[in-house]
């Protein structure tokens, strides 16, 4: 972000030209942190300074553009992640005539739409990260799970009780290994188009062919069109997962507008986004009752989602609602440790962490029993054990770290930012560990599906021939997906190949005036059922 302090430095060059007797005074600066601003303003780009040497040279600014339109335009973009106090900071410096006026138009706009007014219809939240993309078959991110659970809608949907049920679809029925599909009519996208079979098998295909989920829709054949509502799929066995697989946020329905962005049928639409927000309006064709909240403002930025908690209104907490799981995993394709060394590991590991700082944080609940043993045997390693950090949990990753250099096991720590992590393929990694957190359901069999679609997981454990089994069978019934679910997981648990550390819970703050919170899979909030009090 731009200094506002430019604008003063723009005035007073226009009033006192190349005369910097005065310009501490009107920086409010000594003259020391006076040289050291001017030449990191010079660094960054927006000015040229040449300082003064002796009495023969003397100190020259020049500026390298438009200091007040720069400032303003900044100003309006992140408009919507400012308060009306930041913006009365903007507003009290020595704009030109022309500015001013605009600013207070500004003011009285966003003063308006303050998500923070006691009797307002829209709300702020937090988002971790603002999505790298909003299309569901592309998105390998939580964050845009977050945000995509409220755009996008899905074909099946899980019930409360994990129970598979149709969402925009009025029925299905099998015939032989054909699923046919029949869309309830009148559903519409946020653009107001009509949603048809052609779109359904636009996603599906690119699901198949072009998705980063190619290999896990490999059991569907050919999709058929019949009319505007009613489509089939070939499905190998006629697999009972393929209804799993579509009720997942990566098989969401959308389609792309005239502008090429992508739109769905759900109760809110992007209305627009940059690094640091994402801002949801109302879908006004959505074809169920419209929301209360017409407005979502999503930050990335924590304290002022603490400020607007603590200060907008009078407000209630509600219950937490769960986000991830966080834990440790092993790699099984290197298979370089030994059942004896991972049980070491685990309880260094858990070691680390429950008596660490974030088992402080009541957030954090404890996923695993620990019970701190007085004497352990240290098992032989011939080599470094190459353990990869999450920099999304700073004091878990200082725990660990803190904890194995006091060991006498000799580690290797890899770190990889975000993107990059997710971007590549664990089965690339040379790694032996890694601290890892995915968002998925509790209950089975949905927990073993997230892992094996969604899911970093699934990179490193796809391709073992239980996992293979456990997606390629074509199950007689949900409960047969659940025992199985179950005794895989129970099998990794117990060979030490994932140590459980936390779930982590997140408080969500409704102003006052708003009520009725009901939480979705992943953490999400459904921002669609919050009610307006009379």
């Amino acid at each position: 972000m731009m200094d506002k302090r430019l604008l003063i430095l723009e005035r007073y060059l226009e009033k006192y030209g190349q005369d910097f007797t005065q310009l501490s005074d009107e920086l409010n600066v000594s003259s020391r942190q006076l040289s050291r601003i001017l030449r990191k303003w010079d660094e960054e780009g927006y000015i040229k300074y040449i300082p003064g040497h002796g009495r023969g040279v003397k100190t020259k600014i020049k500026l390298n553009m438009d200091i007040a339109r720069e400032l303003f335009n900044e100003m309006n973009k992140y408009r919507d992640e400012l308060s009306i106090e930041e913006f009365n900071r903007y507003l009290v410096l020595p704009w030109p005539v022309e500015y001013i006026e605009s600013i207070r138009k500004i003011i009285e706009y966003e003063r308006g739409q303050d998500p923070a007014a006691s009797n307002s219809t829209a709300m702020m939240d937090y988002l971790y990260k603002v999505p790298e993309t909003f299309i569901p078959s592309l998105s390998i991110e939580h964050a845009s799970t977050l945000v995509g659970l409220q755009v996008f809608e899905t074909l099946y949907r899980s019930d409360v009780n994990k129970e598979i049920k149709v969402h925009l679809l009025r029925f299905d029925e099998w015939r032989g290994d054909e699923l046919h599909l029949f869309l309830k009519g009148g559903i519409q996208f946020s653009d107001g188009e009509m949603l048809d079979s052609t779109h359904v098998k636009t996603v599906l295909e690119t699901l198949k062919n072009e998705s980063v989920y190619t290999e896990i829709f490999q059991l569907m054949g050919k999709v058929k069109v019949y009319d505007n509502l009613h489509l089939s799929l070939h499905v190998k066995d006629a697999s009972l997962m393929m209804k799993h697989y579509l009720a997942e946020p990566m098989s969401a329905i959308f389609k792309f507008d005239k502008n090429g962005r992508p739109v769905g049928t759900g109760p809110y639409k992007v209305e627009k986004y940059n690094s640091r927000s994402v801002i949801l309006s109302e879908n006004k064709h959505y074809t169920f009752d419209l929301p209360d909240v017409k407005r979502i403002h999503l930050i990335t930025n924590e304290s002022k989602i603490e400020k607007y908690q603590r200060n907008a209104f009078e407000g209630t907490y509600f219950p937490e609602i769960y986000m991830w799981n966080i834990f440790i995993l092993f790699n099984p394709l290197k298979n370089r440790l030994s059942f004896e060394q991972r049980s070491y590991l685990k309880q260094l590991f858990l070691d680390a962490t429950y008596n660490g700082s974030t088992s402080e944080n009541g957030l954090y609940r404890k996923a695993s029993a620990f019970t701190p043993e007085r004497r352990m045997i240290t098992p032989k390693f011939d080599f470094p054990i190459k353990l990869m950090l999450d920099r999304l949990n700073p004091s878990i990753s200082e725990d660990i770290r803190r904890r194995l250099s006091a060991s006498d096991i000799e580690v290797e720590f890899v770190e990889m930012d975000l993107h990059e992590y997710l971007e590549t393929d664990l089965k690339t990694l040379d790694v032996d560990v890694i601290l890892m957190k995915e968002s998925y359901h509790q209950s089975h069999p949905w927990q073993l599906i997230d892992l094996l679609t969604h899911c970093k997981f699934r990179e490193w454990y796809g391709g073992l021939e239980e996992m293979k089994g456990f997606l390629g069978m074509a199950h007689a019934n949900d409960e047969e997906a659940r025992d199985m679910s179950q005794r895989i997981l129970k099998h990794i648990n117990d060979s030490v190949y994932i140590v459980h550390l936390f779930k982590k819970y997140r408080k969500v703050f409704l102003p006052a005036g708003l009520k009725n919170i009901v939480e979705m899979d992943y953490g999400a909030v459904d921002y669609s059922s919050i009610i307006a009090a009379k």
